[in-house]
């Protein structure tokens, strides 16, 4: 069985925001703007404290970001944005790219820095 690895992609975007230890993205797709309490509320719950929140209309939805005073593993972004609403394959392609660094140690920067980002807005 082979198990190599495809990074071939499919769509291609503008890249707005990479990842970040202190930022989580989420990205909802849905037409009615998302309620900011429950995200608060989560905040709470598991002990970290936003220092801000922007929200933006997206094509198919709104994407949030929130900066926290604490630093998060990319495990632990990735639970946080997925228990706040965020897009579940979105979610589930994230863990995957995270798995995939620590499978196969990348070193380089830039490679290390897209298992979490967000588009502008996708070109095709």
């Amino acid at each position: 069985m082979n198990h190599t690895l495809n990074f071939e992609f499919h769509k291609t975007g503008v890249v707005d925001h990479v990842a970040s230890d202190r930022r989580i993205y989420i990205d909802v797709d849905r037409h009615a703007c998302p309620k900011l309490a429950p995200i608060f509320s989560l905040c709470r719950i598991v002990g970290v404290q936003p220092l801000w929140t922007q929200i933006r209309r997206t094509a198919h939805g709104w994407h949030i970001i929130i900066e926290l005073r604490d630093r998060l593993l990319p495990s632990e972004s990735i639970a946080f944005q997925a228990l706040a609403g965020s897009d579940s394959r979105r979610e589930a392609l994230n863990l995957m790219r995270v798995l995939a660094i620590r499978r196969t140690p990348i070193k380089d920067p830039f490679w290390r820095k897209r298992w979490n980002i967000l588009y502008a807005h996708k070109v095709k």
